[in-house]
């Protein structure tokens, strides 16, 4: 591979092609930059960054550095203990191979990164992302281990940043187009707005550096605790008062639902999708939005912040300290509660791989009487439930919109359940 006009040799995967060109094939890298698969450096140039490739490069899923064996090994062996028994079990193999030294020889393919041997070392920082997260960690040499996604526009690059003795030092994230920047961006700001206020109940990783480099735009956070493990079991509600404490960190308000900011955004939103894409899409939020309109006349909720993506698999413990992370989709003005009716959706669309009518059927079984118990009174409660129901549909739509496509599995279904849930004179009931 060297450069932009880079040939990709046979049995190059589609996945590793995609991750080099973002991070070493940049326009403000030609000719500087080059990248070997075959263990060779060119002519001209010296390698500055090595990989093993896991587990070949015609289905890369992570790249391990090979900076040094301790660095190796963590990257494989930290944070085990949040990942699935069926990824957990592979990585501990590996990394105990990598802290013996013997998984290198045995991980064949290799992802070398060369510059070229003329390259002034105080432009290194402009060349190498590395080079330039070492400069945004205080001169702190780093070890990138990189996970590679399957191919989706709202797919990231994901870094975990170790020193040369294996100690953790932060993860990154890359936005690379419209959706991927708007996505880092947001979650910036909701770390920043965390930092700014002591959550008792819960403890979120601290934005340690923001940037834009060679046109990614970057978030940098620390490291959780090594300690950390899953949420367990995955069904279990966290306590309350954390959605509570969520809520309240920029204040809470109550309001008439229709006289809100938030209503105001919904209109909105709905009359953007009017003649975008599907034409099924546009009079189906119209239709559902004028029905929650005349449902929800007299409906006074209360609003405040919300993570945006509460489930389980953004959450660990530390004893009894919950950590939550991915705050990409969070916002400062939902009706409280909707955190847990996310839950409950997610946990079956995604959790249970079941259809968006059984998602929002556990929204209105289990979080309807949550949020009664969050204070949310029972009529507001499942008005809260019929509002997240369109709010899921807009948020699926701006995505589509900024490039990410359709779930297949939640569009076009979840039209016929706004047909059904938003029939004339239905309770919202299961």
């Amino acid at each position: 591979m060297t450069g932009q006009a880079t040939l990709r040799p046979q049995g190059i995967g589609t996945n590793l092609t995609w991750l080099v060109q973002q991070l070493w094939e940049r326009e403000e890298q030609a000719g500087r930059v080059r990248v070997s698969i075959d263990g060779t450096v060119p002519p001209g140039f010296r390698p500055v960054e090595q990989f093993a490739v896991v587990p070949h490069l015609g289905r890369a899923r992570f790249l391990i550095p090979l900076h040094s064996r301790r660095a190796a090994w963590a990257s494989t062996a930290r944070y085990n203990a949040l990942r699935p028994l069926r990824v957990r079990l592979p990585r501990a193999v590996i990394g105990a191979g990598m802290r013996a030294g013997l998984a290198q020889r045995l991980l064949h393919d290799r992802l070398v990164v060369c510059v070229a041997d003329d390259t002034d070392p105080a432009v290194l920082p402009h060349l190498l992302l590395g080079a330039h997260l070492r400069d945004l960690l205080g001169g702190q040499e780093v070890a990138m281990a990189i996970g590679i996604g399957d191919a989706a526009p709202n797919r990231k690059p994901t870094l975990q940043l170790f020193a040369p003795d294996g100690r953790a030092l932060g993860y990154a994230k890359l936005g690379w187009n419209e959706l991927t920047r708007h996505l880092v961006r947001n979650e910036a700001r909701a770390l920043r707005a965390c930092a700014e206020h002591r959550l008792r109940h819960l403890s979120v990783p601290r934005l340690l550096a923001y940037s834009r480099w060679n046109g990614l735009e970057l978030a940098v956070t620390a490291p959780l605790p090594t300690g950390v493990r899953r949420h367990r079991p995955p069904g279990r509600v966290p306590p309350l008062e954390v959605t509570r404490e969520i809520a309240e960190l920029h204040g809470v308000r109550s309001q008439p639902l229709l006289a809100s900011s938030y209503w105001a955004n919904v209109r909105r939103l709905v009359a953007e999708h009017r003649t975008a894409g599907d034409p099924r899409l546009g009079p189906a939020l119209e239709r559902y939005q004028g029905l929650l309109q005349r449902r929800c006349a007299a409906t006074t909720l209360t609003f405040g912040s919300w993570h945006g993506d509460w489930v389980p698999w953004n959450l660990a413990w530390e004893g009894a300290r919950l950590f939550a992370w991915d705050w990409e989709h969070s916002g400062e003005e939902a009706p409280l509660g909707f955190d847990l009716l996310h839950w409950h959706f997610q946990l079956a669309f995604i959790g249970e791989q079941r259809s968006p009518s059984a998602g929002i059927a556990r929204c209105l079984r289990d979080g309807v009487p949550q949020l009664v118990r969050l204070g949310v009174a029972e009529p507001a409660a499942r008005d809260s439930a019929a509002i997240y129901l369109l709010e899921l549909v807009l948020r699926a739509a701006r995505m589509n919109a900024m490039g990410a496509g359709w779930n297949p599995r939640f569009y076009p279904e979840v039209l016929s359940v706004l047909a059904a849930q938003g029939a004339e004179g239905r309770s919202w009931t299961t």
